[in-house]
């Protein structure tokens, strides 16, 4: 591979399978985008009538090691499973967990869904646990089956009834979703070598935050300047050093955690103050805004520049940005771009392409959420921000020395 992999339409088979779609540009055939989906089918006949063939498959979240960080749940099947029970990408599915049943897309990401929205992810891998997720959300404690336990910087969790807990997933629509799939599929690589065409900044999603009443160079983001699964460590620690960062805000890890990420010794960052916060990525939630008003009076009190990361510099940092931007002028267009370039440098989005128009809804939706306001946004977007900081926990006071060291 010597290009940054492409986000586009899953792949051709689905013009076939999607006979209602508007037919897209040729793309890379799915071997190329290494689209194999674990042998799950994309080219089941849309049939949406009242009769199929039912199908069902059986399985159950084993114990609370089934929870992850964000309140999303694993089950005690690998993807794969539910290729070899005859279910297809873009189906729309029944599950049952214990006496509480829920409707939701088979999709091969969280993301081919809104935010708030449930979804089971059949994953690429297909020994990877098949896996029931919130986009932007906790299912865990959604649905009510577990609870965080309070007080706890890493997310610990109680189960409401004992383990095993039995899950039943059957057909409920066949290719209902089959639009979703057409959206995008995000792929990327971890490789330097494989986006020649991006700056080593870009490549560690290392930016400016810029809005039109934000001092220049007051903040920065980027993807995780200590942690090495993603290949891009080295190269956002290395521009921190280059633009002078000061102080640090850190939405992924405790600070234990961060210490010993494999990137942490010797590297720049870790001569900087710094506050850890290991954060979920539910922004709806009471515990994500506590834990932003901290983040923001870290930066009120502290050394400029400040650099915001999470693990990807995506979705927590893409939120929190996503605000502060809006708070110091920028229009709901202007923070979206910023939030798009994101995956402009991870997977290559075109401009124009579907995959674009369906990530910059989404972070529409999350602002509108957020701010409690209909679509469409208003331009000036400066009240519902101040506001929405105010509602989390921040003070008067606190909101006015947040502007104050971060007004030109």
């Amino acid at each position: 591979m010597n290009k940054p992999l492409p986000a586009l339409a899953l792949c051709v088979l689905l013009a076939a399978s999607c006979a209602t779609q508007t037919p897209e540009p040729p793309t890379p055939d799915a071997q190329t985008l290494g689209l194999s989906n674990n042998g799950i089918s994309e080219s089941r006949t849309l049939e949406l009538s009242d009769s199929w063939t039912p199908i069902s498959l059986s399985a159950s979240i084993a114990s609370l090691s089934a929870v992850d960080a964000y309140g999303s749940v694993d089950l005690d099947i690998p993807s794969g499973r539910l290729a070899e029970a005859d279910f297809a990408l873009g189906d729309q599915v029944r599950v049952t967990i214990g006496d509480r049943s829920y409707s939701m897309p088979l999709l091969p990401h969280y993301r081919l869904v809104a935010p708030g929205e449930t979804v089971l992810v059949a994953w690429r891998d297909s020994a990877r646990p098949a896996r029931i997720a919130v986009f932007y959300g906790s299912f865990a404690e959604r649905s009510g089956l577990f609870s965080r336990k309070p007080g706890t910087d890493r997310p610990e969790w109680t189960a409401a009834e004992p383990l095993p807990i039995p899950v039943g997933i059957e057909l409920e629509r066949p290719g209902a979703f089959c639009e979703n799939l057409h959206l995008m599929d995000l792929v990327r690589s971890n490789d330097r070598a494989d986006y020649p065409g991006l700056s080593d900044a870009d490549f560690a999603n290392f930016r400016p935050v810029v809005a039109p009443r934000l001092r220049p160079g007051a903040l920065f983001r980027s993807s995780s300047p200590v942690r090495s699964e993603l290949g891009r460590n080295r190269f956002a620690d290395d521009a921190a050093r280059r633009v002078g960062i000061r102080s640090v805000v850190d939405m992924a890890d405790t600070e234990s955690a961060a210490r010993a990420a494999d990137g942490f010794a010797g590297s720049y960052v870790s001569t900087l103050p710094a506050f850890h916060r290991q954060m979920g990525v539910d922004f709806t939630a009471p515990a994500f805004g506590a834990d932003l008003a901290d983040c923001l009076r870290f930066i009120a009190s502290h050394e400029l520049p400040c650099l915001l990361h999470c693990k990807e510099g995506q979705d927590r940092t893409g939120f929190a940005c996503a605000v502060l931007e809006c708070l110091f002028g920028a229009t709901p267009d202007e923070a979206a771009e910023d939030y798009l370039l994101t995956f402009r440098n991870y997977y290559g989005i075109l401009p124009g392409s579907p995959a674009e128009h369906a990530l910059r809804a989404t972070l529409l939706r999350m602002l509108e959420r957020a701010f409690g306001l209909p679509s469409p946004l208003p331009r000036d977007l400066t009240a519902p921000a101040r506001d929405y900081l105010l509602s989390i926990g921040l003070s008067a006071e606190e909101l006015a020395a947040l502007k104050a060291v971060l007004a030109p």
